[in-house]
């Protein structure tokens, strides 16, 4: 089985889009913007943005899971690459093979396609009309605790990574 993450792009673009643009008509700034997923159980992706500050590491965005953009596709794809194994093209173009038997192998790969869709989102100036605080964190986490991207990350702090065109 492959699953071109590339084909998700425009959608999750859109997604993200839009959630900039109901956060951008709020005064608060933003501590932190928090991308969620889940490949268990159901596909779908969460952009939320905390404006906590301090913000307590409390993983308040599973509260709102009603806001996702639903990816079904993506459950789908990661019970068939769990059973059989199979390839995930990144949205990098990529490629990275997954074994049979590896669902947080699955859920690390699409953590990692998340992360460089944020990245790129930010390089590409989606997040401007946001206030961000000037130690404002990036966060993508798995909603089952398969996989996040580590140590909070300061966005002011990442480099400037766009994906490919």
């Amino acid at each position: 089985m492959t699953l071109n993450l590339r084909d998700d792009l425009t959608a999750i673009r859109n997604y993200i889009a839009q959630r900039v643009a109901l956060q951008a008509a709020r005064p608060e700034s933003v501590s932190c913007i928090e991308f969620g997923y889940q490949v268990s159980q159901g596909g779908w992706l969460l952009l939320d943005f905390d404006t906590r500050y301090p913000r307590p590491l409390d993983n308040r965005w599973t509260s709102r899971m009603g806001q996702g953009l639903e990816l079904s596709h993506w459950a789908t794809a990661a019970e068939t690459l769990e059973l059989q194994g199979g390839v995930l093209i990144l949205p990098t173009g990529e490629r990275r093979t997954v074994p049979a038997g590896a669902f947080e192998a699955v859920a690390q790969v699409f953590g990692e396609a998340l992360l460089t869709i944020a990245w790129d989102a930010l390089a590409s100036g989606s997040f401007r009309s946001l206030t961000l605080r000037a130690d404002c964190e990036l966060m993508v986490a798995d909603f089952d605790g398969n996989w996040d991207n580590g140590a909070e990350q300061v966005v002011s702090r990442l480099p400037v990574r766009s994906l490919p065109k």
